[in-house]
């Protein structure tokens, strides 16, 4: 029998070299998403759901429903509600 973990949606902001992607994180309730950046939660790859992503050369977006994001990609990552 496998147990299934409570997670939240945090929905946040990843800046890359070529892109912006924002969308939702699933961590666990009462965790800080530095934690959850550095611990072995996340191995290589962020999944996101609910993703929008922003083409920086083209100025293309794109909505896509899942996605892994590679972390050693991300330039920066903030919660959305500190969007510039």
């Amino acid at each position: 029998m496998q147990l299934k973990v409570q997670k939240e949606k945090y929905r946040v902001v990843m800046l890359l070299e070529d892109m912006k992607i924002i969308g939702d994180m699933h961590i666990t309730p009462r965790s800080r998403l530095t934690d959850v950046l550095n611990s072995n939660q996340i191995k290589d790859f962020i999944p996101i759901t609910n993703a929008e992503i922003e083409v920086y050369k083209t100025n293309e977006k794109r909505f896509v429903d899942f996605m892994e994001v590679n972390k050693t990609k991300i330039n920066a990552i903030y919660p959305e509600e500190y969007n510039i």
